[in-house]
């Protein structure tokens, strides 16, 4: 009995040896998560096609300012985000996945400065317009059939009533309609 105890107190003292740093870590992860949903929020709110792709759908009513402006807004948002990340989270005190974490968005942040300065994708890529152009239309069409998929479920025959009344189709593999 009293090995247990002995046990029972050094477990005791060993948690609250450590207790401590793992409450640091993970309230350091706590406002690591904070800043990236702040930093979130405002990217939404620069880029609202990003949200509803992500399925953020509080922004679906709105599409993406890609005039230069905004653009340099986003550039302005990316450079002040880098800046404050190390200010408002402390690296060493995060948990180890904490600090993946941290490298992960201070590398994406990066990149994408860096893209921005090396290939102006808006004034030598066309293919960003089309990009833009493309997926705001399949992306509301995904949308707006995952509504129609929803409210018509548990209704039997909404689709399979119509499709019987037409009947058979006249068209027959390799024919033409008249």
């Amino acid at each position: 009995m009293r090995s247990f105890l002995v046990c029972l107190w050094a477990t005791g003292m060993m948690t609250g040896l450590f207790l401590p740093a793992a409450r640091a870590a993970d309230n350091e992860d706590a406002k690591l998560t904070a800043f990236f949903q702040q930093y979130l929020e405002e990217e939404f709110r620069q880029q609202p096609l990003q949200a509803t792709s992500l399925g953020d759908h509080r922004f679906d009513h709105l599409l993406d300012d890609i005039s230069a402006e905004a653009r340099a807004g986003w550039r302005d948002h990316y450079r002040k985000t880098l800046a404050r990340l190390p200010r408002h989270v402390r690296y060493r005190k995060l948990t180890c996945a904490g600090q993946i974490d941290f490298e992960i968005f201070r590398q994406h942040l990066t990149c994408v400065l860096w893209l921005d300065d090396n290939t102006k994708p808006f004034a030598d890529d066309p293919r960003v317009y089309n990009e833009y152009i493309t997926g705001s239309v399949y992306m509301l069409r995904w949308y707006y059939c995952q509504c129609f998929d929803e409210a018509v479920e548990g209704q039997p025959g909404v689709v399979t009533a119509p499709a019987a009344r037409a009947g058979p189709s006249p068209l027959r593999p390799g024919s033409r309609p008249t």
